[in-house]
Parts: structure tokens; sequence; C-alpha cells
């Protein structure tokens, strides 16, 4: 007896994506529309933080933003929806491969000796995109998995039989961000 499978899939498209990004006020430094608190000058007070005063009209100067952080969110894209949270929906590219093979053959040496052989081995990649571009969580996968069991069993008397099976299994799944 012998048997033989293949199971695919490739999927090609996108994968609807949400995000919270700073909107043009907060990148400019004006967080006066920002509720539940004040943003705090870290210069004022002392070291344990005690006694920081809120900048003035919850209005950062430009001297107080870092240029790394500029630079951050020059990458980022505006908001596409209104408020501070899952402000920013849309697509991002959606790359899937998936590819299975599964095979066993038995065989009957004798009236009283039997054996069988499967392999199956499964080749997955998967390369999902941002919505955030660099900045976000693009990601790729890489699985590929082998397994193969060979048996032996042998009927000494009405009584008696024995086995033998040895197996083998590797696994791999490496992920990791996208075009790296």
């Amino acid at each position: 007896f012998f048997f033989g499978a293949y199971e695919g899939m490739i999927r090609r498209g996108e994968t609807l994506q949400l995000a919270a990004v700073p909107s043009a006020d907060f990148r400019a430094g004006n967080f006066d529309q920002l509720t539940g608190g004040n943003v705090l000058n870290p210069l004022t007070g002392n070291s344990t933080g005690a006694g920081r005063l809120p900048f003035p009209g919850g209005r950062l100067p430009a001297t107080a933003i870092s240029p790394t952080s500029l630079a951050i969110l020059q990458q980022l894209p505006l908001p596409n929806q209104i408020g501070n949270a899952n402000n920013l929906i849309g697509g991002a590219a959606l790359l899937e491969d998936q590819h299975r093979f599964d095979g066993k053959v038995d065989h009957r040496f004798s009236e009283h000796s039997t054996g069988f052989f499967r392999y199956g081995n499964t080749m997955s990649t998967v390369n999902r995109g941002s919505l955030l571009g660099l900045l976000g969580d693009a990601a790729q996968a890489d699985l590929r998995n082998h397994n193969a069991v060979a048996s032996i069993t042998q009927s000494f008397t009405d009584h008696l039989a024995g086995e033998f099976r040895v197996g083998y299994s590797r696994y791999r799944n490496l992920i990791q961000p996208w075009g790296d």
C-alpha cells in the first residue's frame, strides 16, 4: 500500500491593520487638547520629579523636541482617522506560501512481518508588511518541518510480537524583520 498527498496555498494581497500615530499637533509639540493630564517640563522640579511644572498652554517649545524624535516622527504617516487611538487604518502587503507533502508506504514482508515508512514535509513562508513602514512590525517568517518514521513489526508466536520503530523530526521557524 502506498499513499501520497500535497496541499498548497499561495496568497497574495493585503492585511488590514490599525495603528496609533501622533497627530500633526502632537508632532509639533502642541498638547493643549490632551485630556487626562498635563505635559510636565522635565527641567523643572527636583531630582525625584516632585515639583515639576507643566509647559505653558500644553505646548512644548521647538527646542524641547529632540532631533532624533523629529527624525522618527518624519518617518511615520499622519493619522487618517479622528482621535488619538487607532487613528491610522490601512492595508499592508501580505505574501503567504504554504506547501505540505506527505507520503507513506506499507509493506508486508511475510505472513509474520510488516513494516512502513512515512515522511512529511512542510514549507511555509509569510511576508507581512506594516502600515508604519520601516518603523512598524513588518516581518517575514520561514518555517521548515521534516518528519519521518520507519517501523517493522514481527509476530514471533501467536502471543508474542515485537516492533522496532525509529523516528526523525526537524523543525525550524525563523522570524525576522521583513527585508532584513
